[in-house]
């Protein structure tokens, strides 16, 4: 007889509890391997592992009863020791854009041949190493108390790598801005035209409070390859902006796809392993 129950054996019929109740107070304890055991086994009850991505999709449809619902990825991340605002920030260039382009003010530091195919690709304002300072004076000039950039004449700075050694001598005035460029984001290169053309179709993506990205990657009436592909490259970005010391496999640790009014459809991992990425 257990402790538990011993206390009970002398008390009246009518006043002890029954089993149940003694079980409950003998396993309170929270045991997360069991926990996790449990999911485990209910997952793959489910098939949801098993599943294929166009079969993934096929339900999602199914669920959205013929309409064109706009369609959301939702990555849970592991971010137990993060706020939102510190653990990511990340820009996505889907295969497939959602939507219409937005005209962004661009500034590029660039000079010679350069020069000529930024202003002839559509960058706002474009200089050589001699507009370095100025731009420096005018983001200087912004009130410290606030992060508005809107009243500079640009939005966004992209430079050539010859370039780019004499803008990190600024870094410390762009920085806090948001308005340095740096080559892992994309805005640091040789190719202008394709970077102004990527910078004007970039999403930006951020972590909720509950660690879970939401990000519209399209509509059901799309095929199953443009999903996928923006799906991945959704993936891509966010394991790109993970903290240095989280591995890319374990960052994201579930991945659903829901619509409007659906409910969400689970997608096995092992069908998404990163590969190595360099941070």
């Amino acid at each position: 007889m257990t402790p538990v129950a011993s206390r009970w054996a002398v008390a009246p019929s009518w006043a002890r509890p029954c089993a149940a109740a003694l079980q409950v107070s003998q396993t309170r304890a929270y045991d997360r391997k069991r926990f996790k055991a449990n999911k485990k086994k209910a997952r793959a009850l489910l098939g949801e592992d098993q599943m294929t991505v166009e079969e993934t999709l096929s339900v999602l449809r199914t669920y959205c009863l013929g309409e064109n619902k706009p369609v959301a990825a939702h990555l849970t991340c592991n971010a137990e020791d993060f706020t939102g605002d510190r653990i990511l920030k990340a820009e996505v260039m889907f295969p497939r854009a959602l939507r219409q382009a937005t005209a962004i003010r661009t500034l590029v530091f660039a000079e010679g041949d350069a020069a000529e195919e930024a202003r002839a690709a559509g960058a706002t304002l474009v200089g050589g190493r001699d507009f370095i300072e100025e731009v420096r004076v005018m983001v200087e000039a912004l009130p410290q108390t606030s992060n508005d950039t809107s009243t500079l004449p640009f939005d966004k700075i992209l430079a050539t790598r010859a370039l780019f050694p004499h803008i990190v001598k600024v870094s410390r005035v762009l920085g806090p801005r948001g308005l340095m460029p740096s080559p892992a984001k994309g805005t640091v290169g040789t190719d202008i035209p394709a970077m102004l053309a990527q910078l004007q179709g970039a999403i930006a993506v951020t972590l909720s409070e509950g660690g879970v990205v939401h990000q519209q990657i399209g509509f059901s009436g799309w095929s199953d390859a443009d999903l996928l592909a923006n799906l991945t490259a959704l993936l891509t970005a966010v394991r790109a902006a993970r903290p240095a010391r989280i591995d890319a496999n374990n960052f994201v640790t579930d991945i659903a796809v829901s619509a409007p009014l659906t409910p969400a459809v689970q997608l096995g991992l092992k069908r998404f392993a990163a590969p190595t990425i360099k941070k």
